[in-house]
């Protein structure tokens, strides 16, 4: 299993669409039909492969790009996209879609591997390899190696599997909705500029 192209994959699709001021229609919340110990095992999962990062790069990214550009329209973006690189929303964002794609057993025995020396290794690489842009190599030594086939090998290696092809288009989703919070927070913002010096007079 080849789990460093995964995670990139994941960490490219978040990077991918991350164009600021698109519009999209925003999803209301609806409850969850999880359990709370499914949902937090999902979020365990979440966490271990460190989608908050991964989705907050995407939108530092674009800011940072702006303020190469236009120093004040990237701070105006930055405020506006604040609330939306945090850890809540993300996570509020993805523990459904990660508990509907993974059975609770699933999620724990996918963050177990994750949170372990080898998935440890493998994000480290991947978000090195988002800051830099650049391959990160991993180096496993022969016990590692077999820790890694044993997991690819069982049936919440192959769920990991099938989940990292869902979870690309769902980051996509995911990244509209921001994109069109963060475009009704700079249009909210410019409002409450434009009003403020009427309101001193």
């Amino acid at each position: 299993m080849k789990l460093a192209r995964i995670l990139i994959l994941v960490a490219a699709c978040a990077g991918n669409g991350a164009a600021i001021a698109q519009t999209a229609t925003p999803v209301a919340p609806v409850a969850s039909a999880h359990d709370p110990a499914h949902l937090a095992a999902a979020e365990r999962v979440i966490d271990a492969m460190a989608l908050v990062q991964v989705f907050a790069h995407s939108i530092d990214r674009s800011v940072a790009q702006m303020r190469a550009a236009d120093p004040t329209t990237a701070d105006l973006l930055s405020e506006a996209s604040a609330p939306l690189s945090q850890r809540k929303f993300i996570v509020d964002e993805l523990r459904d879609f990660v508990a509907a794609q993974l059975d609770a057993p699933s999620c724990t025995a996918i963050a177990d591997f994750l949170e372990g020396p080898v998935g440890r290794k493998h994000l480290q690489a991947q978000l090195e390899e988002l800051r830099t842009g650049r391959p990160t190599p991993v180096v496993l030594d022969a016990r590692e190696q077999a820790i890694e086939q044993a997991f690819g090998q069982s049936a919440a290696g192959a769920a990991f599997v099938r989940f990292a092809t869902a979870l690309g288009p769902r980051f996509a989703e995911l990244t509209d909705k921001a994109n069109a919070q963060i475009a009704a927070n700079v249009r909210a913002l410019l409002d409450r500029r434009l009003l403020a010096p009427a309101a001193k007079q």
